[in-house]
Order: C-alpha cells, then structure tokens, then sequence
C-alpha cells in the first residue's frame, strides 16, 4: 500500500503540471495519513490541499471558492 501511495504522491501531480492544458487544475490528496509529515510530502509533490479521510463537507466547498477567487490558499493542518 505504501508503494502505491508513494508513486501516486510523486507521479501524478507531477505529470499533470507538465501537461499546458491542465495548468489551472487544482490537485487534493484526499488520504487516511494524516501527520504533519504526510500533508508536507503532499503539498510538496504538488497536491494543493491535504484532506484527511473522512473529510468535513464544508473544507471541500471551500477548494473551488478558492480556486474561483484566482489564488491558492494552502488546505491547513486540521
């Protein structure tokens, strides 16, 4: 399981910020790690938001008004 999450974490968002059409997708990681640790190695493999499992409804409205209002405000530690 750690290997899967490990290439998805580095791979993906990766590959989707080389692709021009995608440039602005916002990338969540949506996972059942939840340390502090775990959310920096998300943001820094690219995830604009760490939401931790099971997720609280009004964080997840919160992502596309961001999105809209054209800036990035990094998902904070819960």
């Amino acid at each position: 399981m750690t290997f899967f999450f490990d290439k998805i974490l580095n791979e993906v968002p990766t590959w989707i910020r080389q692709q021009k059409r995608l440039t602005d997708i916002v990338l969540v990681a949506i996972t059942g790690y939840g340390q502090e640790s775990d959310r920096q190695l998300a943001l820094g493999a690219g995830f604009d938001h760490h939401l931790v499992k099971a997720v609280d409804f009004a964080k997840i409205q919160t992502i596309p008004e961001t999105a809209a209002k054209g800036y990035a405000t990094l998902t904070p530690a819960a």
